[in-house]
């Protein structure tokens, strides 16, 4: 019996794998971070982390670029300079590791573990930053160019069932949050990074799993569709 309907974009579930894999690698992380005791700590200090870490950066980017590799190479122009624009924005996304590696070492933070508050702020500073050029910036354009070329959303009656199965991630990681604050845990703060990915892979796995005129009649509209040639 299959489980999920047959794949139509391979392109498109390189880059949703991606961005995946990039979420479970900073949960990984947060959750020997807030575990906070000296032994999880520690595996900050060992090199066979980093060469993980480093190994699934570089297949992190490769799926990423084999996500993207078609479009750079389009006939029409502006699709050219859309996908290199899009290219740009994932890897921004999938370098999150990289840049929280660096950050680290300019803060010392593998001789002294940082405060809570500090790894709040970079983590959402990361985030802010890939939310604004991946939708904030995109969706600008196009309202002020007054085009559809930049389309993300197709709402209507259609849709709304889309929407709420689109963003059930957030949905679940603010539910899970309700649940977490008033008793003290912090199993919101381990586990929002991969929720957080997994949002912005969905885009993708709809791509790849969805047949076309589905993802353009639902939620993801003909210009957002991955594997659009």
């Amino acid at each position: 019996m299959q489980l999920l309907p047959k794949v139509t974009d391979y392109r498109a579930l390189a880059g949703g794998i991606s961005l995946l894999l990039v979420g479970i690698h900073l949960s990984v992380m947060s959750g020997l971070y807030f575990s906070m005791d000296r032994h999880s700590f520690e595996v900050f200090h060992t090199g066979w982390w980093w060469e993980i870490a480093l190994n699934l950066q570089i297949v992190c980017y490769f799926l990423m670029y084999l996500c993207h590799r078609e479009r750079l190479r389009h006939k029409i122009r502006w699709r050219r300079m859309r996908a290199r624009f899009r290219l740009l924005v994932a890897l921004l996304g999938v370098s999150t590791p990289s840049f929280l590696l660096v950050t680290a070492a300019q803060k010392g933070w593998f001789a002294s573990p940082p405060t809570h508050d500090a790894v709040v702020y970079y983590s959402v500073l990361f985030f802010s930053i890939w939310i604004a050029t991946a939708y904030v910036l995109p969706l600008t354009i196009s309202i002020m160019l007054r085009g559809k070329k930049m389309v993300y959303f197709s709402i209507g009656e259609e849709s709304l069932k889309g929407m709420i199965l689109y963003f059930s991630p957030f949905l679940f990681l603010i539910g899970l949050a309700v649940f977490e604050i008033p008793r003290g845990g912090k199993l919101h703060l381990m586990l929002w990074p991969f929720f957080a990915y997994l949002q912005g892979s969905l885009v993708y796995f709809w791509a790849a799993w969805l047949p076309r005129a589905e993802t353009q009649r639902g939620l993801v509209a003909d210009e957002i569709n991955i594997g659009d040639d």
